[in-house]
């Protein structure tokens, strides 16, 4: 007898008893009579909760949507619509950002064809850029380096005589540049590591509502989802193109203007 996962609609083997795409139980034809009658409206997997609708879109089109990690999202979901949360953690956003800032972060968000926030971070970390090399521009930033490696090694009179021989006012915006680079990441960090996922969510809401409204064809209804749905390698390295390209322009363009000034 087929084995569908009721919630994403996978075919598994005889034997499971939890779908192996999605984490949710599996209900044969006694069991699905039986949950008829009874008031319970969760699927439960020892290690998984998942609801039956996620602010009023069922779960099976959700997991379909969202792709392979459905196993891995839709309990984060699950959660949230339990618990009226828009907080749960989204390592993959927070950890892009804390190594690579706003712009780390929105590769994420390219990745789940999230455009909008993606492009916003994009422009918040290309002008984060652009001010701190016009901070850092032509600055005794090689001093502020020296003064940063004698100071954490110790060496605390190597470090006063880097500063001594440094202009001073030029070494503050090297340390300013340095903070803005810092509390960027940091924030990249947390923000998108707290809302990544109530963001995702809300994304894959409006775009199956929205996808509903055009496509009434049930028999290409699941396809269609899993091809606006899922993820794009091709915009994450779009994304990837244009973080390097935003350094290497930067970086370029301030080679320049120093050796023309």
């Amino acid at each position: 007898m087929d084995n569908y996962c009721s919630v994403c609609g996978t075919l598994n083997e005889p034997e499971y008893k939890y779908c192996k795409n999605c984490g949710a139980k599996l209900v044969n034809d006694n069991e699905n009579e039986a949950s008829e009658s009874s008031s319970n409206n969760t699927y439960i997997n020892p290690e998984k909760i998942i609801v039956d609708t996620i602010d009023g879109v069922p779960s099976e089109e959700m997991a379909i949507f969202i792709g392979k990690k459905a196993v891995e999202i839709m309990p984060k979901f699950s959660k949230m619509a339990i618990s009226n949360s828009k907080v749960s953690w989204c390592w993959p956003a927070a950890l892009l950002g804390i190594f690579f800032g706003p712009i780390g972060s929105a590769l994420w968000f390219f990745y789940r064809k999230m455009y909008k926030p993606a492009v916003i971070l994009t422009l918040i970390g290309s002008l984060l850029t652009i001010l701190t090399s016009i901070l850092t521009f032509n600055t005794t930033s090689s001093a502020f380096d020296l003064f940063a490696e004698a100071f954490t090694n110790g060496k605390f009179d190597e470090a006063i005589n880097s500063l001594a021989n440094a202009d001073l006012s030029t070494t503050i915006f090297d340390m300013l540049a340095s903070a803005i680079s810092d509390i960027s990441s940091f924030l990249s960090f947390l923000l998108c590591g707290l809302f990544g996922y109530n963001t995702y969510k809300n994304h894959c809401v409006s775009k199956i509502n929205s996808y509903k409204t055009y496509q009434g064809d049930q028999r290409y209804y699941r396809l269609g989802l899993a091809s606006i749905g899922g993820v794009s390698g091709g915009m994450l390295a779009v994304g990837i193109i244009i973080m390097i390209g935003i350094e290497n322009i930067t970086s370029i363009t301030t080679a320049i203007a120093a050796m023309l000034i």
